[in-house]
Formats: C-alpha cells, structure tokens, sequence
C-alpha cells in the first residue's frame, strides 16, 4: 500500500475512533468521518469496505494502543496505572471511545474484550517474572476480573467523577486534584497483587508526591 494511502486509511480511523470517544457509534457516518479526516467521503469504502469495517479497524487499533500502553505499564516503577501512558501520548480518544463502545453489544467488542484479556493474561505473567506481581494460580481468572474491573471504571467514568473527583477521559488524567486519592485507593483494594517491596516502593512514590503537592 503507497504511503499515501497509508496515511489517509490512518487518519480514517483515527477521526472515527474520536466521533465515537465523542459522541458514541450513533456519531460514525461516512460524512462526518471524511470532513473529520479532510478527505474523500469515497475513501471510506476504499480503505474499509463499509463502517462496518472502519469501526472494526477502530476497535483492533484500540486494543493495540492499550496493548502498547499496559505493556509499559509492567515496568517496575510505582506508574503502574495501565491507562497512563495512553494519556502521556496524546491517546485520550481512546479512553472515551471504550467507554462509548462497552455500553454497546457488538462481536467486535466481544473480540476486543477477549483479545485484552489475552493481553493481559500474558503481561501479568511478565510482572510475576519480574518480580512486581505476586504470582497467583490461574493468570487467565485474574487477568479476566482485572481487566473486566478496569473496563468498567472506564465506562463508568462519569460516575467515578462524581463520586472521587476524578476524570479518566481527561489528558490531563494525573494533573487533577483528585488523582493521588484515587491511586491509593486503588493501590489498596489492588495491594495483594504486588509484591511487597514493590508495594512499599509505590507507597513511598505516592507519599512524596503528596509531600510536594
């Protein structure tokens, strides 16, 4: 494929995977993602065959950037927060747009459920080996309730701003008032995960951290 066409299948999904972090899938028509894309209505069909296709292509590309993101993420330093680097990178379109496509049913989304959890599985263990993850004896079973957890909170999200102060669709997720008390939170409903020393590293991040707030 020319590079040309490279560069406009991506700007494709990209406006998609933002109409939708917007204003749901209802927001995905050929119109709106070509003035969106500063292209050819035409180049819909070209690239993905229907929106049916470019919201697949939207959902694959999703799971790559939380791929990428929760890969970093089993670094052993105290960002263990799985959706960190999405924000960090300029990717915050892609928190709203799960949290518009998990209140909707679709095999898409089933498949994109099931590649994470495959994803997961996978970089758990890369923690245990690590030594920042306690080991446990069913990585899938708990890769599933972690990340099934994790979805929630994000499709959810409106709520965990009102409740805790908050916003995980915001880029400037770590910057907010309320980001320091909802890792603690987390690191304690999350504290048998860890592994102790790495657990005790966290904490005294986060202590520091409020010490220069």
């Amino acid at each position: 494929m020319r590079d040309e066409d490279l560069t406009a299948r991506a700007r494709l999904r990209d406006a998609g995977i933002a109409l939708i972090a917007e204003g749901g899938t209802r927001a995905l028509t050929a119109r709106a993602v070509s003035e969106r894309a500063g292209v050819s209505q035409g180049l819909v069909r070209h690239h993905f065959g229907s929106m049916a296709g470019l919201l697949q292509a939207c959902d694959e590309h999703v799971a790559e950037e939380i791929r990428s993101g929760k890969r970093d993420a089993i670094d052993p330093s105290p960002g263990f927060d799985p959706l960190a680097s999405l924000r960090a990178e300029g990717r915050e379109f892609v928190i709203g747009y799960l949290a518009a496509r998990l209140s909707e049913p679709s095999a898409h989304l089933d498949g994109l459920v099931d590649t994470l959890i495959e994803d997961a599985t996978g970089y758990l263990a890369d923690g245990v080996a690590a030594g920042v993850l306690t080991p446990t004896a069913d990585e899938r079973r708990r890769a599933t309730m972690l990340t099934l957890y994790s979805l929630g909170a994000v499709a959810l999200h409106r709520h965990l701003a009102r409740q805790l102060g908050v916003d995980l669709s915001s880029p400037d997720f770590a910057g907010g008032p309320g980001y320091l008390d909802y890792v603690r939170i987390q690191l304690e409903v999350f504290a048998s995960i860890f592994t102790p020393a790495v657990l005790e590293e966290y904490r005294g991040y986060l202590d520091t951290l409020e010490d220069q707030s």
